[in-house]
């Protein structure tokens, strides 16, 4: 399996960073030059950073779609997936929701794989001299799938719909750090932000633009400007999605619809498959793509590593209160043997947060707690006044791959330490209101957002929040820092905020990394064309069936 880190070197990856966050390439899009670009010496650029201005009133490029003469119009490809949507709100970022995210709505822009940021409903932006107003052009002409025109007041009412508490969207923090957005013309918004906003670009990436006259049918009936319109819901069984005939790019999508079946559980899904139910089985177990991959019939869909495996304690309670008890936790974990085990040695286990690329990766702090080591943790909790351990409840879903085997392996890593875990094995309907509302002791989790500008995930990931994290945890020293690296532009320079973040993770112990989470889809090799996008959301805009 490869991931991004393979493809892109982490010095490309820090010069890309910059040049998203600030650097005078933003020009290219615009006309004005911001004040903090990065030095020109701290790494080379790579070929197409951001996208040309003279490219920004095209429609993106699609690395993988086939020449026009080969493509085969029309049909319905059917996704199989163990999670069914929860609503169809596109603020909650639930796995279950993934399917609909690029096929209903779309976004102002897109961040590609190279992380050239790829104008969607945007044609161009540019920012001030001081970084702290940006002024966006968009597209004409688009629809949403009722018939209504986009204009500008349907991407300042998305910014509001995102930015209310009530909401809870996932990036409800960078959503309320736009003040005061204005519609500068019909096709013309202006955003103002307090300080430089360096994770303006991964926000924008997931602002997925609803229309703000019907929030009410988000729940049910939702309407976008994406490439498929919402057709049906049956919940716990399926949901349909049909070819939106005046789709801004003419002649997407190539399909006739998109049908998203829900199946009990992984293995059911796989059957779906084998026997030709669906042509996509979503995710499935590192170890049955292992086995499905040697059938010639089969192709994987490579993940993008855009979820990690961490470890969850309820900071507010004993024992989870003493930092000295979460870090025996970590280093009774034996991050190897998941990976050896379960992600069947396609990962490493990491003590951090962040891929190899990322200027907020430290090899040295990384590797932290990646070896076992018992002894060390029976005298933290000897430390602590629990010498005799103690017993603790566990909260996990079998919805989401790999939490209850990680939960089963912790049980087992956890009990040499003197700790007596007992498991709570929730479906994905029990499971979520009890994490999002930090009713647990411990739990199991993957967290994303960590494979753009570091800062985004101190905005995005839930886990990770300075304010209202979900385990709870508080530290001005890690609010103060977290709000530095936000605003600050040149990621060469927010290096060394990014080095006391990590010394800060390593000693709190508050969410416990263990590993990328590889989830790798199968498709049978009639399907051609299919993407996703970093956070491996599926994009079916230019797919189609060669049969």
């Amino acid at each position: 399996m490869t991931n991004l880190a393979n493809r892109l070197s982490r010095r490309q990856f820090v010069a890309s960073l910059a040049a998203l966050a600030g650097a005078g390439a933003l020009a290219a899009c615009g006309t004005a030059q911001p004040a903090a670009t990065p030095a020109a010496t701290s790494a080379p650029k790579p070929a197409a950073t951001l996208a040309p201005a003279a490219a920004a009133t095209q429609a993106p490029a699609q690395a993988t779609k086939p020449a026009a003469a080969a493509i085969k119009k029309g049909g319905t490809y059917r996704l199989g997936r163990v999670q069914d949507v929860i609503n169809f709100n596109p603020t909650q970022l639930s796995q279950g929701n993934e399917p609909f995210f690029y096929q209903v709505f779309d976004t102002l822009v897109r961040i590609g794989d190279d992380f050239k940021i790829e104008p969607r409903l945007a044609e161009s932006w540019s920012f001030s001299p001081d970084n702290l107003t940006v002024t966006i052009k968009l597209r004409q002409g688009v629809k949403f799938h009722n018939g209504h025109d986009f204009t500008a007041e349907d991407v300042l009412g998305t910014i509001a719909f995102y930015a209310d508490k009530a909401n809870s969207a996932n990036i409800l923090p960078f959503a309320s750090s736009i003040k005061n957005p204005k519609a500068v013309d019909k096709n013309t918004v202006e955003l103002h932000f307090a300080a430089p906003p360096a994770t303006l670009f991964d926000g924008l990436d997931l602002l997925y633009i609803i229309d703000p006259t019907d929030p009410g049918g988000l729940k049910n009936k939702p309407n976008g400007t994406g490439p498929f319109q919402f057709d049906r819901w049956q919940p716990n069984d399926k949901s349909i999605y049909k070819r939106f005939a005046q789709f801004r790019q003419q002649g997407i999508p190539y399909l006739d619809s998109l049908e998203v079946s829900v199946w009990p559980d992984p293995q059911a899904m796989v059957i779906a498959l084998e026997t030709g139910s669906i042509d996509m089985a979503s995710p499935v177990s590192p170890l049955e793509a292992k086995r499905l991959a040697a059938d010639a019939k089969y192709q994987l869909t490579r993940d993008k590593l855009g979820l990690v495996f961490d470890v969850i304690m309820n900071t507010t309670i004993k024992p989870f209160d003493d930092k000295r008890v979460r870090q025996a936790v970590s280093w009774a974990i034996d991050r190897q043997r998941f990976c050896d085990t379960y992600n069947q040695g396609l990962v490493q286990p990491w003590s951090l947060p962040w891929p190899p690329y990322s200027p907020a990766y430290d090899a040295d702090l990384n590797q932290t707690y990646n070896k076992r080591d018992v002894a060390k943790a029976k005298q933290l909790l000897k430390d602590a006044g629990y010498e005799n351990g103690f017993d603790v409840k566990m909260l996990a879903t079998r919805s989401r791959p790999g939490y209850t085997e990680l939960a089963e392996q912790l049980q087992s890593d956890l009990k040499d330490a003197g700790i007596r875990v007992t498991l709570d094995i929730q479906d994905e309907a029990a499971w979520r209101p009890k994490f999002i509302d930090g009713n647990f002791q411990m739990a199991t989790h993957t967290f994303g957002r960590n494979n753009k500008v570091p800062a985004s995930m101190f905005e995005q990931a839930v886990v990770w929040r300075p304010d209202k994290n979900s385990a709870q945890f508080k530290s001005d020293q890690f609010t103060s820092l977290t709000k530095q690296a936000s605003s600050t532009m040149d990621q060469e320079k927010a290096k060394p905020i990014y080095k006391q973040i990590n010394q800060l993770i390593i000693d709190e112990c508050f969410t416990l990394t263990v590993a990328p989470q590889p989830r790798p889809s199968v498709e049978y090799k009639y399907s051609k064309g299919f993407q996703s996008n970093l956070d491996s959301y599926p994009m079916f805009e230019s797919t189609w069936l060669d049969k």
